[in-house]
C-alpha cells in the first residue's frame, strides 16, 4: 500500500481542476525522485473507479520505467486491469484498461492499442517539438479513432534546449502546468536528499571541444576529458572514502572504459554499462550494485532516467554538458532519500555547476531558434513573459533584474555550490493594496504591494501574459481571493480589494538585488499602532 505524500495528493488534484475549468493538455512537474510513479498510479485508479470504461495508456522510452511504473501501480492497486506492451519486457498486451508501453514498441501500433480516453507521457521533456518522432507518430494515430484524446505530462525538466517550456510557442503538444513544486521546497520537507559538494583539482581544457545541436560534440569531448582520467579517478577515491555507491558519467565508451580499468586497478570495485550493454546483463550489473558488491557503476548517457537505487551517495561528473535539463537529470540520480543517507556528494570534474549554477535554481534555457541574427531570449522571473536575454525590464510587468554576466570558466578548482543557499526570510505584512498595472503596447497586469512595516514587498500577478503567467495568476488568486477571478485586469483589483484573504506574513527570497515572494501565510494580520494613545511608552 502506498500512502500519497500532500504535494502528490495536490499535484492529482490539480489534473481534475485542469480539466474541469479549461481545455488543452496539462504537464505535472515534480523533481527526480519525488514519486511520479505514484501520482500516476493514484491518479489511474481514481479515474477508473469513478469512470468505468476509461482507456489508458502510459508511455515512457525506456524499459526500466516501464517496469517502475508497472509495479508502483500492482503495489496501490493489486487488482488493476493493466498490462504491458514493451518488447524489452518481453510482454505485448495490447487489450487490457491500462496499458503501460514502451514508445519505441508501440509507436505504430494505435490500432492495436483501439480506442484510447486519456495518455499519459512520462519524461514529456523527451517528445520533439517539430511535430515529427515515435511520440506524435502515436499520438496522430490514436486521435484517428479518438479525436478527443486527452494528454498529460510528467517531468522533473519542462523545457528543451531551444525551445524553452514545453507548452511555449505554436504548435506546443502542451498547454501549461497543472503542477509543480521545486527540488529545494522538497529537499527542505524531508523527501528528497541535499547534494553537497567537494572542490576538484582536475580539470579537462574544453577550449577546443565544438558544439553542435546545442551540445559538445562527443568525440571532441571524450579526447578531452579522458586527458584527466587518471588525475580524477585518484581524487574521487580520495574524497569519496567514505561513501558506499558511485555513479559516474562520462563522455564516451572508450573514456568510460578508462575511467573503469583506472578504477579497479585503483582498488575500487567498478562496472560499466553503456547503450550497447546487452538487457540481462545490465539487470545483472545493476542488481549487484544495488546489493553492494559494486561501489562503482559507470556509464555512458544510460542512468540519466529510470533508474532507481535510493542510497546513491556520490555523483561523479567526467561529461560536461551545455543541456540544463540532461544536468538536472543526472543530478536527480542522487537525490533519493534512503536510511542512513545524509546526503549526496556531487564531484564536478565537467564544470557543469560553474556552467548551469546550483542544481534546485535550474530552469528553461533561452527559447530562441538559434536562427543567425535572432537575440537569444529569456524569461521573467515574475510574470513568466519571454525577453531578450540582455533586457534588464521585463516589458511586461516592468519587474528589474540586474546583470548577470556568465562567470568565466577556468582551470582552477571550482567552489559552486551543488544546492542555493538562499533560504526564504519570512516578513510579517501589516497591510496588502492592488493597482493596476499599464504599460503602452503591453497587456494589463495587477501589482501587489505587500505593506512588512519599513518595506513594501510588490509582486505582479499576470493573467495574459500567456498560459504559464496565466497558471501562475490563478494559482496566486485561489490561494488569495475569496471569489471567482474576473477576466479583466481592473475588475481584477476591484475585486481583490473587496475579498482578498487576511494575509499575515510572506516569505522572500534574493533574486539578484531584487526580491522575490516564495509563498504567503494566510491568517489575522497584526495590528499596525497608528494612535498615540495605542504605543506603550
Amino acid at each position: 500500500m502506498i500512502e500519497l505524500r500532500s504535494y502528490q495528493r495536490e499535484a492529482i488534484d490539480s489534473l481534475y481542476r485542469w480539466f474541469e475549468t479549461q481545455g488543452g493538455d496539462p504537464v505535472i512537474v515534480l523533481p527526480t525522485g519525488s514519486g511520479k510513479s505514484a501520482v500516476q498510479a493514484a491518479f489511474i485508479q481514481e479515474v477508473l473507479s469513478r469512470w468505468e470504461g476509461q482507456r489508458i495508456l502510459c508511455l515512457v522510452h525506456v524499459k526500466e520505467l516501464v517496469e517502475q511504473n508497472f509495479r508502483t501501480l500492482k503495489q496501490l492497486w493489486p487488482e488493476a486491469p493493466a498490462g504491458i506492451y514493451s518488447a524489452g519486457v518481453g510482454r505485448r498486451e495490447a487489450n487490457p484498461p491500462i496499458v503501460i508501453a514502451g514508445i519505441q514498441s508501440v509507436y505504430r501500433k494505435a490500432r492495436e492499442l483501439g480506442h484510447r480516453d486519456l495518455v499519459i507521457i512520462d519524461e514529456s521533456h523527451r517528445i520533439p517539438p517539430d511535430g515529427s518522432g515515435m511520440y506524435q507518430t502515436l499520438l496522430t494515430g490514436l486521435r484517428e479513432t479518438n479525436p478527443h484524446l486527452r494528454l498529460i505530462g510528467l517531468t522533473a525538466t519542462p523545457y528543451r534546449m531551444g525551445q524553452g517550456y514545453l507548452w511555449d510557442g505554436e504548435g506546443a503538444l502542451f498547454d501549461g502546468p497543472s503542477y509543480q513544486i521545486d527540488m529545494g521546497e522538497l529537499i527542505r520537507m524531508g523527501y528528497l536528499s541535499p547534494l553537497t559538494t567537494s572542490p576538484v583539482v582536475s580539470r579537462a581544457d574544453l577550449s577546443g571541444v565544438k558544439t553542435r545541436q546545442g551540445d559538445f560534440v562527443e568525440g571532441d569531448l571524450e579526447k578531452a576529458m579522458d586527458s584527466i582520467t587518471d588525475k580524477a579517478c585518484r581524487e574521487m577515491v580520495d574524497l569519496g572514502a567514505d561513501r558506499r555507491k558511485w555513479i559516474i558519467f562520462c563522455a564516451g565508451v572508450s573514456h568510460a572504459k578508462n575511467v573503469t580499468r583506472t578504477l579497479r586497478d585503483l582498488g575500487v570495485p567498478a562496472e560499466l554499462v553503456t547503450g550497447d550493454t546487452p538487457n540481462e546483463m545490465r539487470d545483472a550489473i545493476v542488481d549487484r550494485f544495488r546489493a553492494g558488491e559494486i561501489r562503482a557503476l559507470v556509464n555512458v548517457m544510460v542512468l540519466t532516467t529510470g533508474f532507481d537505487v535510493p542510497d546513491v551517495d556520490m555523483l561523479v561528473f567526467l561529461r560536461p554538458t551545455l543541456s540544463p535539463g540532461l544536468f538536472v537529470q543526472m543530478a536527480g540520480r542522487g537525490t533519493r532519500i534512503a536510511e542512513g543517507k545524509s546526503d549526496c556528494l556531487l564531484l564536478d570534474f565537467a564544470r557543469n555547476l560553474d556552467r548551469h549554477g546550483p542544481v534546485d535554481k535550474i530552469g528553461a534555457p533561452g527559447i530562441g531558434t538559434g536562427e543567425p541574427g535572432e537575440a537569444p531570449t529569456k524569461r521573467c522571473p515574475e510574470c513568466g513573459a519571454t525577453m531578450y536575454a540582455g533586457a534588464t525590464t521585463c516589458p511586461s510587468c516592468g519587474f528589474e533584474m540586474p546583470r548577470d554576466p556568465e562567470k568565466k570558466l577556468t582551470s582552477r578548482a571550482s567552489s559552486a555550490q551543488a544546492l542555493s543557499d538562499d533560504r526564504p526570510q519570512r516578513r510579517e505584512v501589516f497591510g496588502v493594496s492592488f493597482h493596476l498595472h499599464q504599460k503602452m503596447g503591453k497587456p494589463d497586469s495587477m501589482r501587489v504591494e505587500y505593506d512588512c512595516g519599513l518595506q513594501v514587498v510588490r509582486q505582479w500577478i499576470c493573467p495574459l501574459h500567456g498560459e504559464y503567467a496565466r497558471y501562475k495568476a490563478e494559482k496566486w488568486w485561489s490561494r488569495h481571493i475569496a471569489a471567482d477571478m474576473p477576466a479583466d485586469v481592473s475588475e481584477m483589483v476591484q475585486v481583490a480589494e473587496d475579498y482578498c484573504r487576511p494575509i499575515a506574513a510572506l516569505w522572500t527570497r534574493m533574486n539578484g538585488k531584487f526580491e522575490e515572494v516564495v509563498r504567503t501565510e494566510i491568517g489575522e494580520r497584526h495590528a499596525v499602532m497608528s494612535d498615540v494613545s495605542e504605543i506603550p511608552f
